[in-house]
């Protein structure tokens, strides 16, 4: 996830109408076979959300189980 951090600040910017945002204090979650859940603490700055937030963030996991309904 720290690789991706750039990536998903951009993100939850342009989604937050915000200027920018600082993710810190990534950690990853247990349990999620098919997703991975990370809690995170989200730094927002300017738009409609400034502030500091506690979030989980779900991506998908590495790994998947052929039997599971895929989330579309």
């Amino acid at each position: 996830m720290e690789d991706r951090r750039p990536a998903l600040e951009d993100w939850l910017a342009r989604q937050a109408g915000a200027a920018r945002v600082a993710v810190s204090g990534l950690a990853k979650l247990s349990g999620g076979a098919i997703q991975e859940n990370w809690s995170a603490e989200l730094e927002v700055e300017g738009g409609p959300h400034a502030g500091r937030h506690a979030a989980v963030i779900r991506t998908d996991a590495p790994t998947g189980v052929a039997v599971s309904h895929g989330r579309a």
